[in-house]
């Protein structure tokens, strides 16, 4: 699987709040509904070019994966971001309406309340294979995975998972994969991780919330935040976690929920 990794740097000092996830996703949707919809009553509902149409495959397809994500912090002390795009064959052609979309974001819709706008935001743009494959796992090494924004994966009765097990974050993980990849949604991994945990130091009550236009009302999300260190890794295991820093874990992605980084400590 290729992707590709848009960063944003706005080159301002403005601060944002602690978490802007949901701002930039509402703000992209409107600059590329504005920059691709080609349907004169500006519906998505029964139109004739949803097929071919990047909003309605980003906003409004209810299969599968959304095919991007925004990549945040919390408490940043500035409005950059990264905004990853995970496009199917085909898809690749529309680099340049998601690049159109964001510069309209920033200079015409802006962020925030106060709506501000960023007209000398510098873009670049990476095209990328996750280097999984080549990743190389000491056997003497201790393994962190950090959760760096809230992980929203849920139980049996669709409740916040509290405390993560390793298995809950790999079965996200390749979850996404197989459907990026192969375009099914595989539940049961082809193996069987072997781990010993060493440390958990979850924080549970991390709170964000995101504005619903179609609820008209703010939504409060409470995830989990912390680092979860494991040793005698096996290499599959090791590989999957890797790919997860690309794709994130659990739901609400796009916004940005579910960021990981894994650092191998020898």
């Amino acid at each position: 699987m290729q992707y590709h990794q848009i960063k944003i740097k706005t080159n301002s000092n403005e601060r944002p709040s602690f978490f802007i996830g949901s701002t930039l996703r509402g703000a992209f949707g409107h600059a590329l509904k504005e920059t691709t919809c080609i349907n004169p009553t500006y519906k998505c509902k029964g139109c004739f070019a949803k097929d071919d149409c990047l909003y309605y495959a980003f906003y409004e397809e209810s299969q599968g994966y959304r095919p991007f994500r925004f990549e945040v912090g919390l408490g940043s002390s500035t409005y950059d971001f990264s905004l990853y795009l995970f496009f199917n064959e085909g898809r690749e052609e529309h680099i340049s309406d998601v690049v159109s979309a964001l510069k309209l974001m920033l200079s015409k819709y802006g962020l925030g309340k106060k709506l501000l706008k960023f007209p000398q935001a510098q873009l670049s743009i990476e095209t990328l294979t996750p280097l999984f494959h080549t990743n190389s796992l000491n056997s003497s090494s201790t393994v962190t995975i950090k959760l760096i924004t809230p992980s929203l994966l849920k139980d049996a009765n669709s409740k916040i998972k509290t405390d993560l097990e390793l298995e809950d974050i790999l079965t996200s993980i390749y979850k996404r994969k197989s459907f990026f990849e192969e375009g099914n949604a595989h539940v049961k991994m082809p193996f069987s991780p072997k781990y010993k945990i060493v440390s958990k130091k979850y924080n549970s009550s991390v709170k964000t919330s995101r504005q619903s236009s179609r609820q008209n009302k703010k939504i409060v999300l409470t995830g989990v935040t912390g680092e979860l260190i494991v040793s005698n890794l096996d290499i599959e295991s090791y590989q999957l976690l890797k790919y997860g820093e690309v794709v994130a874990v659990g739901n609400k992605t796009a916004l940005g929920y579910g960021r990981i980084s894994i650092e191998q400590n020898v």
